[in-house]
């Protein structure tokens, strides 16, 4: 302490040289500043609290949707056979409606030659 006291007073001749302001340290002031810190230091503690708990709380639901997501990924690989099964179903029927399609236009092109 006795070395901070040294350097208030070192600041407050400079202050004095640079503005001509007078600036007394009494033990009283020195003891007021030295309150006024630990009550800064307490409001930063709290501040950094707050910003710790917001932090975890992040992290939390983040390592819940990574499980989420790796849950849902374990599923995908699951239905990716049967997903393939109906993909190719769909492609057989989009084959046959198409077949079918040209067979009706042939059939209704022949029609009207004959009408």
């Amino acid at each position: 302490c006795p070395f901070i006291y040294k350097s208030v007073e070192k600041t407050a001749v400079e202050f004095d040289q640079e503005l001509r302001r007078k600036v007394y340290i009494t033990p009283k002031s020195y003891l007021d500043s030295i309150s006024m810190y630990k009550n800064y230091l307490d409001e930063k503690r709290k501040e950094l609290d707050v910003t710790i708990d917001r932090l975890s709380s992040g992290l939390s639901k983040l390592k819940s949707t990574n499980e989420q997501v790796a849950q849902l990924e374990q599923d995908l690989t699951e239905f990716k056979p049967q997903l393939q099964e109906a993909s190719e179903s769909a492609q057989k029927s989009a084959q046959i409606v198409k077949e079918k399609k040209k067979e009706g236009e042939k059939v209704e092109r022949d029609a009207e030659k004959d009408a």
